[in-house]
C-alpha cells in the first residue's frame, strides 16, 4: 500500500527578489484573501496587505533607472515578504494535508503531486486596447526564475464575461503564446470581465482573478 504524501504549503521565494515577492503577493490576493470561506481570519488582514502590495508594485516601477528608489523598494519588499511569512504560518494548520486547499491558499506545495502538474495560476497584469478596432490585449505577469525556464507546451485561454460572477463566457480567445492574447469583437463603452486559464499536459489550472475593463475609442 502506497503511503499518502505529506503535503504542506511552503515558500519557494527567499524574499530577496522584489519582483518575485510581488508576484507571490498577487497570489495571496487571488488565494487566501479570495477564498475567505476557507481562510476566514487571516493573521494579516487584506486591508493591511493590499496597500503594502500596491506600494511595492509602484516602487518596483519607480526603481527602474532610479538608484535612489532601490533601497525604498527593497525595504517595502521585506515588509510584504514578512506579511507573506505570517500568512504561511496561518494557512498551514487550515490546509493540513489537503493539496486542493494548499493550491487555493496561493502557496506552493512542498511536493509536486505529479510529474507534470498543472501550471501556476495566471495573473493579469493589465488590459489595454488592441491595434485592431474592437479588440483588447490581455497582458500577464511573466514567470521568473526556474518557472520561467521550465519548458512545456501551454495553451492560454482568455474568457470574457458580462458580469463579475457570470457563469458562461460571452467571448474570448485561445493562444499558445502568452504575449499574443488579443480578444476581438469587444463592444465599446461596455464593462467586460476578463479571466485567463492555462492548460498544459496535466490539464487546466484555476482561472485567474477576473479583471474589469471598458474599451473606449
Amino acid at each position: 500500500m502506497t503511503a499518502t504524501p505529506n503535503y504542506e504549503p511552503v515558500l519557494h521565494c527567499d524574499g530577496k527578489n522584489p519582483d518575485e515577492v510581488y508576484i507571490l503577493g498577487v497570489r495571496m490576493v487571488n488565494g487566501v484573501y479570495f477564498y475567505d470561506s476557507i481562510f476566514t481570519t487571516p493573521i494579516v488582514t487584506q486591508v493591511v496587505f493590499d496597500p503594502a502590495l500596491t506600494k511595492l508594485k509602484n516602487l518596483i516601477a519607480e526603481a527602474k533607472g532610479n538608484q535612489d528608489k532601490l533601497k525604498e523598494r527593497d525595504t517595502q519588499s521585506g515588509i510584504v515578504f514578512g506579511y507573506i511569512k505570517q500568512l504561511l504560518i496561518y494557512v498551514k494548520p487550515i490546509c493540513g494535508n489537503d493539496i486542493e486547499k494548499i493550491n487555493q491558499s496561493g502557496f506552493d506545495s512542498n511536493i509536486i503531486p505529479s510529474a507534470h502538474p498543472v501550471a501556476d495560476q495566471a495573473v493579469i497584469r493589465r488590459i489595454e486596447r488592441g491595434t485592431e478596432a474592437h479588440s483588447v490585449r490581455v497582458l500577464l505577469e511573466q514567470l521568473t526564475g526556474l518557472k520561467k525556464n521550465k519548458k512545456e507546451s501551454r495553451l492560454y485561454i482568455v474568457e470574457v464575461f458580462d458580469t463579475i460572477d457570470g457563469e458562461t463566457p460571452t467571448g474570448g480567445c485561445t493562444e499558445k503564446n502568452s504575449r499574443k492574447l488579443v480578444v476581438k469583437n469587444i463592444p465599446h463603452l461596455t464593462p467586460k470581465y476578463y479571466s485567463v486559464i492555462i492548460q498544459n499536459s496535466a490539464g487546466k489550472n484555476l482561472p485567474s482573478a477576473r479583471v474589469r475593463f471598458i474599451l473606449t475609442d
